[in-house]
């Protein structure tokens, strides 16, 4: 187990993570939404409960990782108004990065285009790095449920995931 007892995990990320929560930030009790989040925390309270971990969403419906770095300081370093600082952070974002693209593809100022997005994660592992002190980070790939691999977002999906990959080896993180 990499976890040690008082642990606190801090989930950073867009709808995937928040999933309309009613408490889209902060520390998680077990009640009331079903975010993948919430569903750790009961799986690690049942499972482990000698942990003790604590875990907060920092999830944002709709973030890009453009977005998301504009309020990262406030989300995921400056622990204080929360009453939270993290021993791992996990990074989830990139599936609107990729879905603008689609959606609006006549407002290119909106895309996130892969080496912004590379750029955008490096960023945040480097602010985590220069400002926290944590045991490790854990970078999600961004997914599309779309069985057909030759499917023009599917493609651009699994192209971000394979950044997500390269990044995290980069920085040696989960």
């Amino acid at each position: 187990m990499i976890f040690e007892k008082g642990d606190r995990i801090l989930f950073a990320g867009d709808s995937v993570t928040d999933m309309g929560s009613n408490q889209p930030i902060g520390e998680l009790n077990g009640l009331g939404n079903t975010t993948y989040v919430n569903m750790m925390h009961c799986f690690s309270t049942s499972s482990y409960p000698e942990l003790e971990l604590r875990l907060s969403n920092a999830g944002h419906s709709g973030a890009t990782t453009r977005s998301y770095l504009a309020r990262f300081d406030e989300d995921v370093l400056d622990p204080a108004p929360k009453g939270y600082k993290p021993n791992w952070v996990s990074i989830c974002l990139g599936i609107n990065d990729v879905w603008s693209q689609f959606a609006s593809p006549i407002l290119p100022d909106r895309h996130v285009l892969p080496d912004e997005y590379e750029a955008n994660l490096e960023e945040m592992i480097r602010r985590i790095h220069e400002n926290l002190d944590v045991k490790g980070i854990f970078i999600a790939t961004p997914f599309m449920i779309e069985s057909c691999k030759e499917d023009a977002m599917r493609k651009r999906m699994d192209e971000y995931g394979a950044i997500c990959k390269k990044v995290a080896q980069k920085h040696g993180c989960i």
